[in-house]
């Protein structure tokens, strides 16, 4: 993300730079006047917004978060038993911008305290069906006090220490079968 552009003290804002107008677009010392007068008036609200912002004390930075969304192509259906046809679509990928709040406190009064936890509620049901499923998949098999002991044990955000090389090899070295084992150990010069 681009930082913000460096924008003066509020006491500035007010009695020497304004707020960005047509006049600083039509005075700027530049042979390229047309382009950057339409990227300057496509900014000018959110300047002004940000400025205005900034000199009232409420931003401390811009909270514009990037969001790129991705959607795949669609295949051309024609209609059968009931269903309607579904025309052929293009793949598409969009990049959007949104005033995301850095921390709890401006989430809770941008969206209000319900909505906040609904989301963290949401989203960790999500972590915690992660971590059930990568129990449930995991060799040797584990039981089901196991894997509850595992959600008990969860803290979002903090990962468990993954195996050392040398606790990969002796799990694998475990199940080996006696003729494979003696087979390594003599490859290995033991």
């Amino acid at each position: 993300m681009i930082p913000p552009p460096a924008i003066p003290a509020p006491a500035k804002l007010a009695s020497e730079a304004g707020s960005m107008d047509k006049n600083v677009v039509d005075n700027f010392p530049n042979p390229h006047k047309t382009a950057i007068k339409y990227v300057a008036t496509a900014l000018m609200p959110f300047y002004n917004t940000y400025a205005s912002a900034r000199a009232a004390g409420v931003s401390k930075e811009i909270s514009m978060i990037d969001i790129k969304v991705k959607a795949p192509a669609i295949e051309a259906r024609e209609a059968s038993n009931g269903s309607e046809a579904v025309p052929a679509r293009a793949a598409r990928e969009i990049t959007v911008q949104y005033d995301m709040p850095a921390d709890l406190d401006g989430l809770v009064k941008k969206f209000k305290k319900e909505v906040v936890a609904n989301h963290a509620i949401a989203a960790l049901k999500v972590a915690i069906q992660g971590v059930v499923r990568n129990a449930l998949t995991a060799e040797p098999r584990k039981t089901d006090k196991e894997i509850q002991a595992e959600v008990a044990a969860y803290i979002p955000g903090v990962r468990a220490r993954g195996k050392s090389p040398q606790e990969k090899i002796a799990d694998g070295f475990a199940k080996l079968t006696p003729e494979q084992k003696r087979a390594l150990l003599k490859q290995l010069g033991a």
